[in-house]
């Protein structure tokens, strides 16, 4: 694969009365490997898309005639900072179809937390997002890098690679501390750092940030973990005894913005979109409906497009979030818990591949979370900006437009989403996350627990138990789900809120129903 630093990214002009000025979004800390270990410069991920997608839509879709005709479309051109908000209503489907009750008071005290007291600025940021150009020192050393770290090298094999090219080239290459900042500082990714008790319990964000110890009682113990934050020292500052590296969400959007291969083909899920909304006003009379993606489905045309009114710049984007535990050796209790976001915006056959996966966080272990809410919490604070639009620098139209994103979709086995969803899980009654079919048993001992949820009884085990239609599944709807979130709030008893619990399967406010798309990433865990 070749790599292009000086033509992908927005570099600064000879001679442009703009010039880099944003250098102060470079902090010069020791978390820069980690943000280079985790985020490849994005050159290297997208330079030789083009070659390789060739044949992506057997001539339907061309990504560049299409990008042009969006750009006269759009309007853009050198306005930048304009918000376009250029595609038609469709007519078929209104926002009135949706419930109207979409809420609860707490729902909206949780949004208002997440958001704080961030406004996007009216006005586009004055100077444009440049990069500087690169030394031939620089550029041969970030070459050399990425070399290295895609091909998973020892810091003992930078070094002596690295003595090869000097050799070769008479170019003196940069340390791997020197060049890890330099890429730090070109992609503007500087990790956020998060207090969390040392062990794995919380991490001290939210209702927990101010506190010194951690409060978090298991369900296995009667009294708190009481793990003291910082460590004990014989100075005045206070040094976190463990920490959780974060990835910002929105330097990583600008990061993508400011690659003009990964600005074009973020614009896929858009040109599906609006290729299968010409197809359905063409055959409004078909009988049958064809689904290939996330771009193409229902609930993306209309309730995403049609209904909340989203989605309507070509460019905003839309995330799945899945996150799994993991245990890292067999050797050790090694186990750590890992948050992924999948860009939608991506054709099918490449958003999954590694390279293309963005890494939010990783617990650094050696035990799973307790509440792994406190540890998402950074994101959904970020998502909640995301949501009212940031500013972002754009490399195709050079220049800035309102950029927005939501997570449309949050993913997870049976166990790793009922800590996110806030639901009861699998050993519920009620615990299906799309269905009120009741659970059934798999054996007639006592003690026997519910375990899944098959329309027919077919078995002994559960002579009481309700029979379904095929034709006529009680699936779980918007509404109920927000009526029973409203129970839970106005509930007087613990007694009260633990027969809501066992009728509706759902526990409590889970942290994903405070992004504008709610119900459907609640329900769709």
């Amino acid at each position: 694969m070749d790599w292009h630093l000086d033509n992908n990214f927005t570099s600064s002009r000879a001679g442009s009365p703009h010039q880099s000025e944003d250098n102060s979004n470079f902090e010069d800390n020791d978390a820069a490997s980690v943000v280079s270990d985790r985020v490849d410069i994005y050159s290297d991920r997208f330079s030789d898309l083009e070659e390789d997608f060739v044949d992506f839509s057997d001539g339907d879709l061309d990504l560049d005639s299409q990008s042009s005709e969006s750009d006269d479309r759009d309007g853009t051109g050198d306005n930048a900072g304009t918000e376009l908000m250029d595609v038609e209503q469709d007519e078929d489907f209104s926002e009135s179809e949706l419930p109207s009750v979409l809420s609860t008071p707490a729902l909206d005290c949780l949004k208002a937390k997440l958001l704080g007291d961030y406004k996007r600025p009216a006005r586009a940021p004055a100077a444009p997002f440049v990069i500087a150009p690169l030394s031939p020192i620089e550029r041969l050393s970030l070459l050399h890098y990425i070399a290295w770290q895609t091909s998973g090298g020892t810091v003992k094999a930078y070094k002596l690679h690295a003595r090869v090219l000097r050799d070769a080239t008479g170019q003196n290459i940069l340390s791997l501390f020197r060049v890890q900042k330099l890429a730090t500082s070109l992609t503007r990714l500087t990790p956020r750092k998060v207090d969390m008790c040392p062990n794995s319990c919380i991490a001290y964000t939210g209702e927990y940030a101010g506190l010194n110890a951690c409060p978090y009682i298991s369900a296995s113990s009667t009294i708190a973990c009481g793990a003291a934050r910082y460590k004990q020292t014989n100075v005045d500052k206070r040094i976190p005894r463990a920490q959780l590296t974060i990835l910002p969400i929105k330097a990583t959007i600008q990061a993508l913005y400011a690659n003009q291969d990964s600005s074009r083909l973020i614009q896929h899920r858009d040109q599906t979109l609006k290729r299968v909304l010409r197809l359905t006003a063409d055959a409004m009379s078909a009988s049958k409906r064809s689904y290939s993606d996330f771009a193409d489905g229902k609930i993306h045309t209309d309730i995403h497009y049609k209904g909340l009114g989203l989605f309507k710049d070509p460019r905003d984007i839309a995330f799945a979030l899945s996150t799994d535990g993991t245990q890292l050796t067999m050797k050790k209790h090694s186990n750590t818990w890992i948050l992924i976001l999948i860009l939608l915006n991506l054709p099918a056959e490449i958003r999954y591949r590694s390279n293309y996966v963005i890494i939010n966080f990783a617990t650094p272990g050696p035990n799973s979370p307790g509440d792994i809410e406190s540890f998402i919490r950074p994101l959904f604070e970020d998502m909640a900006q995301a949501g009212e639009g940031i500013w972002i620098w754009d490399a195709l139209k050079d220049g800035y437009f309102v950029c927005r994103a939501w997570i449309t979709i949050a993913l997870g086995d049976m166990l790793g989403s009922a800590k996110i969803n806030g639901m009861v899980g699998h050993g519920g009654i009620y615990g299906d996350r799309f269905s009120m079919v009741q659970a059934a048993k798999t054996s007639d001992q006592s003690g026997a627990r519910a375990q899944y949820y098959p329309i027919l009884n077919v078995d002994r085990f559960n002579p009481d138990r309700r029979q379904y239609d095929f034709d006529d599944i009680p699936m779980r709807q918007y509404e109920d789900y927000f009526n029973v979130l409203l129970r839970l709030e106005q509930a007087k008893s613990k007694a009260e809120r633990e027969r809501i619990n066992r009728q509706s399967g759902i526990l409590r406010l889970p942290l994903c129903t405070a992004d504008k798309l709610a119900a459907e990433v609640a329900l769709e865990i």
